[in-house]
């Protein structure tokens, strides 16, 4: 039978452990959403993207920039027609414009095509993201997954949030970051109390729109 009960406990953390992966699963979760609403627009810079990895490595390099940087500058120029997805497409534009200049401006190595670098808006958020929900010292909150939804109980509340209001969730190699219910929330792996991070990913796949970084 399969296991439906994953429970993490969460204390004071150290804002750099973390700061990283969850800016880079803002990232991620805000392309996704692009490529939901937008998927004509993202099937033409992948499409130019797959065709730039046929090239050499540093041909390969610049033309992947100029394709993010070319995408970026479309998403915005499109924002400009007024709309009710202005904000979407100006944020889609920013990314993809950010990221193609990172890489063209990137000294070229391994490590820098494999992971580009991240624009200071999601660093930015994910610090705001981290400070606003940073426990005290003496606090813990107990976030319990099951067939039912989360709940999340601390020393004198409890809430309790329907997967029917999860936006996704975006797991990266330390951390997840679940957003449900027009908020974010940061669990570590190394705060999972009941489970497995393998089970707990398939469990979440199952209930949301699920991405991995």
């Amino acid at each position: 039978m399969e296991k439906e009960r994953y429970s993490f406990c969460i204390g004071r953390r150290q804002e750099e452990e973390c700061l990283e992966e969850t800016a880079r699963a803002l990232e991620k979760r805000t392309e996704m959403l692009s490529r939901s609403e937008y998927p004509g627009m993202w099937k033409v810079t992948d499409a130019v993207s797959g065709h730039a990895g046929k090239h050499p490595k540093k041909p390969r390099r610049r033309a992947r920039g100029w394709t993010f940087l070319a995408a970026g500058l479309l998403f915005i120029l499109t924002a400009l027609i007024p709309s009710e997805k202005i904000w979407t497409m100006l944020a889609a534009g920013v990314i993809s414009a950010a990221w193609g200049i990172a890489v063209l401006c990137g000294k070229g190595d391994a490590k820098a095509d494999a992971q580009p670098r991240i624009g200071r808006q999601f660093r930015d958020a994910a610090q705001t993201l981290l400070r606003d929900t940073a426990l005290k010292e003496d606090e813990s909150v107990e976030i319990l997954f099951d067939g039912d939804g989360m709940t999340m109980t601390a020393a004198d509340s409890a809430e309790h949030i329907a997967y029917s209001t999860f936006e996704c969730a975006v797991e990266t190699e330390h951390l997840y970051l679940i957003c449900a219910d027009k908020r974010a929330l940061v669990l570590a792996k190394n705060e999972m109390a009941d489970g497995t991070p393998q089970e707990f990913s398939a469990f979440l796949a199952e209930k949301t729109a699920f991405y991995t970084v």
